[in-house]
């Protein structure tokens, strides 16, 4: 579990924390010919452990806010990791 949550943190365009989760965000962008371009954010939740609250603020240490904060994107698919 720890190695897969490590290399999704390596890859992602976002990392936040929220109360009950840490989650991953990896964007891309779609062109569409009826609505133009939008952007897709790929979220992987992974729930909060204190493993992995370690490595979060291990990698996310020099942040100003070390929780960080949800890119915003038009659309979104959620995929929540369980244990």
């Amino acid at each position: 579990m720890i190695d897969e949550f490590f290399e999704q943190l390596k890859k992602a365009t976002n990392v936040y924390r929220t109360e009950q989760y840490i989650v991953v965000q990896s964007f891309g962008v779609q062109f569409n010919k009826i609505s133009g371009s939008v952007t897709v954010s790929y979220d992987t939740y992974y729930p909060r452990t204190e493993e992995l609250d370690d490595l979060f603020e291990e990698m996310h240490s020099e942040r100003y806010c070390i929780d960080g904060k949800r890119l915003h994107s038009t659309m979104y698919v959620r995929k929540y990791v369980y244990y």
